[in-house]
């Protein structure tokens, strides 16, 4: 079930300007004006270059890593090497959880208090609004609920599989930033990692919306 988006941000959905010279409302601004969206290629990377690539193609592809965390901040990593069995598992648990009633998932017990979030609390205007929900769940603090035992231990497998990747990763970062390999592995560990889920559901603007 939804979160109420409709309910607890109508007044950003259908807010209205009113001109205070003569009391006349008028449509906001913002939804008055066609977005014109420029299509742009986001970095993709195929990291298993990294394992059975040649020493040329090992060292274009960590180029690519850096030159990505530098231009955009955020890259896609392709042929990564973690199971297609344990990704669709995650898929389809990460499905079957955001699929309850909201009231029980943003009361849940089998994950730590905070670790439901949705939409935008601080928003001032539909810009400022994200219009999804997620967990954020340490993986320290991964519920042991009888009821929800497929999902703890298909978050452990994808953990166990992604944290190489994820330290890999960072060996490339701290080498091409001119620090030690394993800078940032020093300051990674267990108590400091999280799974993140995001959902996104239907929304009534979804060109106003952040």
């Amino acid at each position: 079930m939804d979160p109420p988006f409709n309910e607890i941000y109508k007044n950003l959905l259908f807010k209205q300007i009113t001109n205070t010279e003569n009391n006349v409302p008028q449509i906001p601004f913002s939804f008055s004006v066609t977005a014109v969206v420029e299509e742009v290629e986001l970095p993709v990377i195929d990291v298993s270059r990294l394992i059975g690539g040649a020493g040329k193609e090992r060292e274009k592809c960590k180029e690519e890593i850096a030159r990505a965390s530098r231009e955009w901040g955020f890259f896609q990593v392709i042929n990564h090497g973690i199971s297609m069995d344990v990704l669709e598992k995650m898929r389809q648990e990460q499905i079957r959880v955001f699929r309850e009633p909201f009231d029980k998932k943003s009361k849940s017990e089998r994950f730590s208090a905070g670790s439901y979030r949705w939409g935008t609390p601080s928003a001032t205007c539909l810009r400022q609004l994200s219009w999804s929900e997620a967990f954020h769940v340490p993986m320290t603090d991964i519920s042991d609920d009888k009821d929800f035992t497929t999902l703890s231990s298909t978050m452990e497998k994808f953990a166990s599989e992604s944290e190489a990747l994820a330290y890999t990763l960072a060996e490339i970062l701290a080498e091409k930033s001119g620090r030690k390999s394993n800078f940032f592995q020093r300051k990674m560990c267990k108590k400091h990692m999280l799974s993140r889920m995001n959902r996104y559901p239907p929304c009534p603007k979804p060109s106003e919306v952040y």
